[in-house]
């Protein structure tokens, strides 16, 4: 906070030194000014007018008139500059009775280089004479009327211009490290408020760049000078919209009530539609921007000292303290009211109002800066922690994955030891009987949902290694079919002998899968087909495997769940399984790099495997 505020007296203090030397430069006695609300009156005829005397910065708001000013100079041996600010007025002519030879028009829609000195600000050249005068400046302008002359020779004009134009060039690319500094901070936590504050700050350098009057004097060669004035315009109106935003989202994570929230969205339509009024081409829209911005100014200071919920805030680590921030928005009222009461011409505060915009910008821009830097590294440090924490609960899940594969193994191998024995007493004592059929499919039951568990447990662990080898693929599948006792059923088909590069094991396990679901939920007594065939997928040639069988009494799967773990259809819960066959052949297949498809039709159902060659 220091340096905020030893950077907020500098500036005060640049500025009050600037207008200071300014003033003790300015050769005009006395300056008043007639308003010509017909726009019609000529010089000849603006002489008889009565003139209203005035001193500093003439406020007119916005008005359709012309305005027409008339300074008292003094007789001087040397050259004369009048020079007008701020450098957004639109047309400004000069009648010189001591020189009447005709001048260019200069202001905002003309050219920079109309000018008759180079500099930041609007200007005429005057020749010396030798008695008192008075010259007249007629003014025309569909923005805010806010003018400010002076009167100084030529040397002390260049002095002064130098040293502003070093002024304007230091503010400007301050305000762009700025910008720059909270894109940098925005690429590293790409965070919504962040963001946001991001592009008012990229709004406030165009907004510095056009207000000082580098825009119009570095651009002139290669734009219009309608073109510079437009996007200035449009800059001044997008700039409130962004701004708005901004500073809602950042009251929200102080715990904006919810009254105020609805309020400031209505405002935000509000500057909506200014822009709209603006794009259809109503000058109107200016000011109704101009006071927009007031009003919201004062709903901002309002909402942080009756607005917010302490309690609901999100954001307590790294915000401002809340007093700071009612005295940040207290202050921006202030600088605000400064700023838009003399443009709307409500009042005149003097020479403030030429700096004013230039102060919010310096000060917001440091505040915030330091403040979402502040916040970037606190969302940092969270996700940090978030992290630690993350990798921590994935340590411990591992670990019981372990232990869960561990256990799984010991029962695997616990339960296969005796039901091998009880297979060879089932072989020795029930072969030959009735019961010899139905112990050893359930043996086989038994022994296929044990063999799936551990195949779950291995692909839950990441531990299936691939050991590829070429192998023919009919070949594999006839040594597959020998465990089958339905293995007549089985018809392949192929046209050609098809050699396939995968792990014979892995890929055992994909097709058992699907034959061993075909013989058992197929129609019985029907054929199972198995097609073999060799098919690219994009620009990769594999080998495709699909085994089809006509749909048998409990129907077909559901295509949206016949790959996922543990799904049995309702009219196969009398079957012996464990709803995990399938779900393993799409997963093996992924590991394998190939794909698992499923299609059904009235009559038949079909399981397709493409394995990469």
């Amino acid at each position: 906070m220091r340096l905020i505020w030893l950077l907020l007296l500098s500036v005060f203090l640049l500025v009050g030194g600037q207008g200071a030397y300014a003033r003790d430069n300015n050769l005009i006695l006395s300056q008043s000014y007639f308003e010509d609300k017909t726009n019609a009156l000529t010089f000849a005829q603006i002489q008889k007018e009565p003139f209203t005397p005035y001193q500093g910065v003439l406020s007119g708001g916005y008005k359709g008139s012309s305005y027409w000013i008339k300074l008292r100079l003094p007789a001087t041996d040397e050259q004369t500059v009048i020079k007008i600010r701020p450098p957004y007025n639109e047309e400004i002519e000069i009648f010189d009775p001591a020189s009447p030879m005709s001048r260019p028009l200069i202001g905002a829609k003309h050219p920079w280089h109309a000018n008759a000195v180079e500099g930041l600000s609007f200007n005429f050249q005057l020749p010396a004479y030798t008695n008192e005068r008075d010259v007249y400046l007629r003014i025309k302008s569909a923005r805010a009327y806010m003018v400010y002359v002076e009167a100084m020779s030529l040397a002390d004009f260049q002095r002064i211009d130098r040293r502003d134009q070093w002024i304007a060039v230091a503010y400007t690319v301050f305000t762009f490290i700025l910008a720059a500094g909270l894109f940098l901070v925005w690429l590293v936590n790409r965070e919504s408020v962040l963001g946001v504050f991001t592009i008012q700050q990229c709004l406030a350098f165009l907004h510095a760049f056009f207000h000082v009057g580098l825009g119009a004097m570095w651009l002139d060669s290669f734009y219009s000078a309608t073109t510079i004035n437009y996007v200035w315009c449009l800059v001044v109106v997008i700039y409130p919209l962004v701004a708005f935003i901004a500073n809602k989202l950042l009251l929200a994570e102080y715990g904006l009530k919810n009254a105020y929230k609805k309020t400031c969205n209505v405002l935000i339509g509000m500057s909506l539609l200014v822009i709209a009024i603006f794009l259809a081409g109503e000058p109107l829209a200016l000011k109704l921007n101009a006071s927009l911005v007031l009003v919201v100014m004062l709903f901002f200071a309002v909402a942080a000292w009756c607005g917010l919920n302490p309690d609901r805030s999100t954001f307590k680590s790294v915000a401002l303290p809340v007093a700071t921030l009612r005295a940040y928005y207290t202050f921006n009222l202030l600088i605000w009211t400064a700023t838009v009461v003399p443009i709307l011409g409500l009042r005149s505060f003097g020479e403030v109002p030429l700096y004013t915009i230039m102060i919010y910008n310096i000060l917001s821009g440091v505040v915030f800066f330091f403040v979402l830097h502040y916040r970037a590294r606190a969302l940092h440090k969270l996700e940090t922690e978030r992290s630690t924490i993350l990798e921590f609960e994935a340590r411990q899940e591992r670990k019981q994955r372990e232990e869960q594969g561990m256990l799984m193994a010991m029962l695997s191998h616990e339960i296969k030891t005796p039901l091998s024995i009880l297979k060879l007493v089932v072989d020795e004592k029930v072969v030959g009987s009735d019961l010899e059929g139905h112990a050893n499919r359930a043996m086989s039951n038994i022994n296929a949902i044990i063999n799936r568990c551990v195949q779950l447990d291995k692909l839950d662990a990441n531990k299936i290694k691939l050991n590829n080898t070429r192998f023919e693929c009919q070949e594999f599948i006839d040594t597959l079919l020998q465990d089958y006792v339905a293995k007549d059923r089985v018809q392949i088909q192929t046209s050609e002998s098809i050699m396939v590069y995968a792990d014979r094991e892995v890929l055992g396990v994909v097709v058992g899968n699907l034959l061993e679901n075909a013989l058992k939920y197929g129609a019985q007594g029907k054929p199972v087909h198995v097609e073999l065939s060799s098919i690219y997928r994009g620009d990769q040639l594999g080998t495709r495997i699909t085994i089809r069988n006509s749909t048998g009494s409990l129907g077909a799967p559901d295509p949206a769940y016949v790959f996922k773990k543990y799904y049995r259809n309702i009219q196969a819960t009398k079957i012996t399984g464990s709803g995990l066959g399938l779900f393993l052949v799409q997963e093996l297949m992924g590991v394998m790099g190939g794909e698992a498809t499923y299609t059904a039709e009235p009559e038949e159902v079909a399981f397709s495997i493409w394995i990469p060659a």
